[in-house]
């Protein structure tokens, strides 16, 4: 059971770092479905740095109950890991200027 919750973070952790790709993926499947043009330009606007610093802005306002806010605080220090790809080791074991950048 513990292993299928870190797999299922893991593969979180992924969606939200190609999100731009993703949504495009989604998008575009629904449009087949309903049989609609798909324009890729109507999602010209959806990159992934606003999404994470919205992200970012949910969880400074402390309005989550405490558990869903550490499960955050998680998800962004995993995406912060992923995004260093020159740490292996995790981000609470870095010094200030291993992840200043990300």
């Amino acid at each position: 059971m513990l292993e299928q919750k870190e797999r299922e973070f893991e593969e979180l952790v992924l969606w939200v770092c190609n999100i731009e790709t993703r949504i495009q993926i989604i998008m575009k499947k629904v449009a087949l479905a309903k049989n609609e043009d798909f324009n890729i330009q109507s999602y010209c606007n959806v990159k992934y740095n606003p999404i994470l610093s919205s992200f970012m802005t949910l969880l400074d306002s402390k309005c989550m109950p405490k558990d869903l806010h550490i499960t955050g605080l998680t998800l962004l220090r995993k995406i912060i890991e992923v995004e260093n790809k020159n740490m292996t080791s995790p981000a609470s074991d870095w010094d200030g200027e291993d992840w200043l950048e990300y």
